[in-house]
């Protein structure tokens, strides 16, 4: 799935290279948070993370006034947007791209994590494991920003995390575990990102 997505993305310009660098490095971290927390499923909790922003993929693909927005919810912190899209396009990233991975039959853990990757706010009875997935990929998904993907570095937010807030995560425990991440991450940057 990873080498497809790749795929998509090298034949076109920056904003498929920002959406690119931002699934990768949110896959990786989520994996690694998995990994380390013993929360989720590293291997899916990868795919969680490369598939969290499909519905701006899509939006990119589908709608030639998406472009600016797509820069904009890629280097923003902001957890607003959500009113602004729906407004642009009718619906959010997120539920256009809950509605891909269920199109294309993939785990409703999938689905839900692109959903609610940025509230980790569900309005029904979710499995507790779904839960885990998504926010370990909400905190992951600060990771872009924080190592610079967007050519500017934004501080990391854990203590406000939803997803650290949600599941009561100890916050230097957190600190330090993407602190570790990161390092790894350095040390590979370019393999990890080609």
């Amino acid at each position: 799935m990873a080498a497809s997505l790749r795929g998509m993305y090298e034949s076109y310009g920056k904003i498929e290279q920002m959406l690119w660098e931002d699934s990768m490095v949110c896959a990786l971290g989520s994996q690694y948070l998995a990994r380390k927390l013993g929360l989720a499923d590293p291997e899916e909790a990868f795919m969680a993370g490369l598939f969290r922003h499909i519905g701006l993929t899509v939006l990119k693909n589908q709608e030639s006034s998406a472009a600016d927005f797509i820069v904009k919810a890629l280097t923003s912190a902001s957890q607003t947007m959500a009113e602004e899209e729906k407004v642009m396009f009718g619906a959010t990233h997120a539920e256009i791209g809950a509605a891909v991975l269920e199109h294309w039959k993939l785990s409703e853990t999938l689905s839900e994590v692109a959903l609610h990757h940025s509230d980790v706010n569900f309005s029904a009875e979710i499995d507790k494991s779904i839960i885990n997935m998504t926010c370990v990929v909400n905190i992951a998904g600060q990771l872009p920003g924080y190592f610079g993907i967007f050519d500017q570095l934004r501080e990391l937010n854990l203590e406000h995390s939803p997803g650290r807030k949600l599941l009561d995560l100890d916050l230097k425990t957190i600190e330090e575990i993407i602190f570790e991440f990161q390092s790894v991450f350095e040390e590979n940057r370019e393999e990890f990102l080609s």
